[in-house]
């Protein structure tokens, strides 16, 4: 489960189980897992640093490609996460990093376990959560990107908080996953923390559509299903070794190769629906690629000045802030992930306050200023939460009913 990797629990001390293929490297295993404290806190670290130039990145590139922004970064990070992505997971596979038997378990069309009388969604492969995965992630970035030129850079930090409602929400429906009352509490302060942004910002000159869209762009649960990937992987290689040893865990390239594959696959029509809404009245949607191609390379009657560069400056810190965020899930889950992009909120809205090219420098007023203190609060709140239900838990998932009874 991937709660027992959280920090501050011991891992399950099991033998190692050379020479069998789900289980790799196992004498090293007892030393990883010696340094998993070490390592998990160097993750942390390494989300907190690209998570934060990530969005003071994507806030420029979003403001320079204006409404072309949600269609040209959407199909362009479609496209390059298959061109960055892929070539890492064949070298992977081929110096041996990756065992063939999770290459083959990710990418099989049929479930290892299906038995005849099964429906389909049970014969059908692993690879049906990333299906649904690169859809989440698609319209994820759509709704994002669309609305991020037209929302302040301190409002997209302080609403982007309230993805830990979505992820609890997904992660109790999907997983069964229940919180106790600590963990309800920080939630709620950050969703209050949320709506005051959304109340206070048209005030200024973001529009209530655009802030409303924002909010709603990490509803989709892309994060939940990657983490049941995970999952998935553990219980069917634990079903092969047994009771008396700890499979390997899945790797990371197996689950983003196929999760940018089929964003790839979505891509093309969402793009035609998101420039069908962003288009002027006057205007095909032809007419509009057309736009934001010339956009994109900076032609002169476009408007657009440094699109191209500025783009793959944003590109270049989202591809580590991904792998980074890729590799913490594994280690932990995606609320831990959560978790942790909580420090990028008070560290965001400082550093907004410099000056930064194109989009200048932010300024933070009262109810903001309470915004980010009710985020950050409920931040604190949720981790405590979370510690105390990892205390309690002793090696159970479902600790709790939500929020208060003992299951």
């Amino acid at each position: 489960e991937a709660e027992d990797r959280l920090p501050g629990r011991s891992p399950l001390a099991q033998p190692p189980c050379d020479g069998h293929p789900a289980c790799r490297g196992g004498h090293n295993r007892q030393i990883r897992s010696q340094m998993r404290p070490s390592r998990t806190l160097a993750l942390v670290c390494m989300v907190v640093v690209f998570g934060v130039s990530y969005t003071i990145a994507g806030n420029i590139r979003a403001k320079t490609l204006g409404k072309y922004s949600g269609v040209v970064t959407t199909v362009l990070n479609s496209v390059l996460y298959v061109v960055v992505y892929f070539p890492v997971l064949f070298w992977r596979r081929w110096r041996g990093i990756i065992p063939p038997e999770q290459m083959a378990w990710t990418y099989s069309w049929r479930s290892p376990h299906a038995a005849c009388g099964d429906s389909l969604w049970k014969r059908t492969g692993a690879w049906k959560y990333m299906l649904l995965a690169g859809f989440c992630d698609c319209l994820s970035q759509v709704l994002q990107f669309t609305s991020q030129a037209y929302v302040s850079l301190v409002a997209q930090v302080i609403l982007h908080q309230m993805n830990v409602l979505y992820t609890a929400g997904w992660s109790m429906t999907l997983m069964g996953t229940r919180y106790v009352l600590l963990e309800v509490a920080g939630m709620s302060l950050s969703a209050l923390g949320g709506i005051m942004t959304i109340i206070s910002e048209p005030a200024k000159s973001s529009s209530a559509f655009h802030l409303a869209l924002y909010a709603i762009s990490a509803a989709p649960p892309a994060l939940v299903l990657k983490e049941i990937m995970f999952r998935r992987w553990s219980a069917h290689a634990q079903s092969d070794l047994g009771d008396g040893c700890r499979p390997a865990a899945l790797d990371i390239w197996c689950v983003n190769s196929m999760a940018a594959l089929f964003q790839l696959f979505w891509v093309i029509p969402m793009a035609v629906v998101a420039a069908a809404r962003e288009r002027d009245a006057d205007e095909t949607a032809f007419e509009f690629f057309v736009g934001a191609w010339s956009c994109l390379h900076g032609s002169p009657s476009s408007g657009c000045s440094g699109a191209l560069e500025w783009y793959l400056n944003y590109f270049f810190f989202d591809v580590l802030a991904n792998v980074f965020i890729y590799m913490l899930i594994s280690e932990g889950s995606a609320l831990l992930a959560f978790i942790t992009l909580k420090v990028n909120v008070p560290l965001t809205a400082i550093l907004g306050l410099i000056h930064w090219p194109v989009v200048g420098a932010a300024k933070l007023n009262i109810a903001e200023v309470c915004s980010l203190f009710l985020v950050s609060a409920g931040a604190v709140l949720f981790f405590r939460g979370s510690l105390k239900r990892e205390a309690i838990a002793g090696g159970v998932r479902n600790v709790c009913c939500f929020p208060l009874f003992a299951s």
